[in-house]
């Protein structure tokens, strides 16, 4: 057979298979057949259950299905693509579909499945049944999603040693349904926090959420713990996080950790979820991505009515945060904090390597604060540059056990220079 001729057989061969998949034996309208996956494809893009329902011929159920599917796994959008030609005959076409669905605070998980149309008293729809979510899921299957956060790395000093460790805390929250109106006001004098605010935040929550209040060190918490338990409506949550030596131990720089908000989500990173605990503050905040790794988890088959798990279908490991290691030097933190305590005045201390530049200790107060005055506060120079001064006196022999001569004036080179006040 020549070139030509065997380019032309080819070429028929081509068009006849084009053919074939686009239309059935007894003249079927293959595109019209088709045309109801490429519709449930963009419903299910779309995120709309009704849309979804009345591509296929049991709108309700299909529907209803698709709402449970994205209720459970936490669905944040899916692609849904059709992936090469339908395949058709007479009684209808099959077409696989590429999911690409986004789990909240897990990624994204990819997989094929296959749908077919039926003709449903003249009308071309999809043909439901549970295997056009998976084809592995069933009547008698139902998805279950399944996360966990790893543990959060330290923060180190320029040692190695550990300036945050995991250590026992207790989050304290209120149940509306259980609260009495007393109990606000009580919570408020206990634990010094705004009693309106709770009510109101309460009140705005279902009555069996867990709201919360605030989150103590098992120090604050023995205290405070019987008197605790006897408002109504409060449940506490033991728990573990990274945290400093004490509550005060390095807080502005360090920052803590706390439920996440609105506003911490905004840079906790893709995977970061509303209830997730997440740096709120400091280097917690900056460093959040590399502290906190990333989640574990996945996606099973299991028995609609025990729960039982019967298939793993997906499965991401979880990653494991990189410690961050600081120029800051434990002794000279804690002998800063030490030189602080008790301070009634706003007091910071930061220690700086003269040679270096790097910063040693960073210690603000008094008690505990967030706001880092010691890098981001603004001061005249003048008491700045004390160090200066007195670098020159102890130079010229002053003896650091006596006081220093302070004139109200003196004259350089002709020039006469006045102290403040």
């Amino acid at each position: 057979m020549t070139t030509r001729a065997t380019a032309l057989a080819a070429a028929s061969a081509i068009a006849l298979a084009a053919l074939t998949a686009c239309s059935g034996d007894d003249g079927t309208d293959g595109e019209a057949a088709a045309a109801p996956i490429e519709a449930l494809a963009q419903a299910w893009s779309a995120g709309d259950p009704t849309a979804f329902g009345d591509a296929t011929d049991a709108p309700g159920p299909a529907g209803d299905a698709y709402s449970t599917m994205a209720d459970e796994l936490l669905l944040t959008g899916s692609e849904v693509t059709p992936s090469g030609e339908p395949d058709c005959t007479d009684d209808g076409c099959t077409q696989t579909l590429s999911v690409a669905a986004t789990l909240d605070g897990l990624g994204e998980w990819t997989y094929d499945t296959e749908v077919t149309t039926v003709d449903a008293d003249g009308e071309w729809l999809v043909r439901w049944e549970p295997a056009v979510l998976h084809p592995e899921l069933t009547e008698k299957t139902a998805f279950e999603r399944n996360r966990t956060v790893p543990k959060r790395a330290p923060i180190l000093d320029r040692h190695g040693r550990q300036l945050t460790s995991y250590k026992a805390v207790y989050r304290i929250g209120v149940v509306p349904g259980k609260a009495k109106p007393r109990s606000y006001p009580a919570l408020a004098d206990l634990l010094d926090v705004d009693g309106a605010d709770l009510q109101a935040r309460a009140d705005a929550s279902e009555p069996d959420w867990f709201v919360d209040v605030i989150t103590l060190r098992e120090s604050d918490y023995r205290p405070v713990r019987d008197r605790l338990l006897q408002i109504p409506g409060v449940s506490v949550d033991p728990g573990r996080l990274p945290l400093a030596p004490t509550s005060e131990w390095g807080r502005a720089v360090l920052g803590s950790v706390a439920p996440a908000t609105a506003e911490t989500l905004k840079d906790a990173g893709p995977l970061a979820t509303a209830t997730d605990v997440v740096g709120s503050s400091g280097l917690q905040a900056t460093y959040e991505e590399e502290l906190a790794g990333s989640p574990g988890g996945g996606v099973s088959l299991v028995d609609a009515e025990s729960g039982r798990q019967q298939t793993q279908l997906w499965q991401v490991r979880p990653q494991y945060g990189t410690p961050v290691r600081t120029t800051l030097d434990y002794r000279f933190q804690d002998a800063a904090e030490r030189a602080l305590a008790g301070q009634p005045k706003t007091t910071v201390l930061v220690a700086v390597d003269a040679r270096t530049g790097e910063i040693l200790a960073d210690a603000n107060g008094p008690e505990t604060t967030s706001y880092n005055t010691g890098f981001v506060g603004r001061y005249p120079p003048g008491s700045t540059f004390k160090t200066v001064s007195v670098g020159a006196l102890i130079a010229a022999g002053q003896d650091i056990n006596e006081p220093a001569d302070c004139p109200s004036t003196t004259v350089v080179d002709g020039k006469r220079f006045k102290n403040y006040e």
